[in-house]
C-alpha cells in the first residue's frame, strides 16, 4: 500500500508541474519498462 501511495504522489505531482506539451506518460512507462496498463493498475 505504501509503494502505491507513493506513486500516486509522484503522479498527482507530474501533473501539477509538468503539464507542458510533450510530456506523455505513455513515454514514462515505456522508459521504466511498464505498459501503460499496468501503471494505471498500480
Amino acid at each position: 500500500m505504501e509503494a502505491m501511495e507513493a506513486v500516486q504522489k509522484m503522479q498527482d505531482y507530474i501533473r501539477a508541474y509538468h503539464k507542458e506539451e510533450g510530456f506523455c506518460a505513455d513515454q514514462v512507462c515505456a522508459a521504466a519498462g511498464y505498459s501503460r496498463r499496468q501503471a494505471d493498475a498500480r
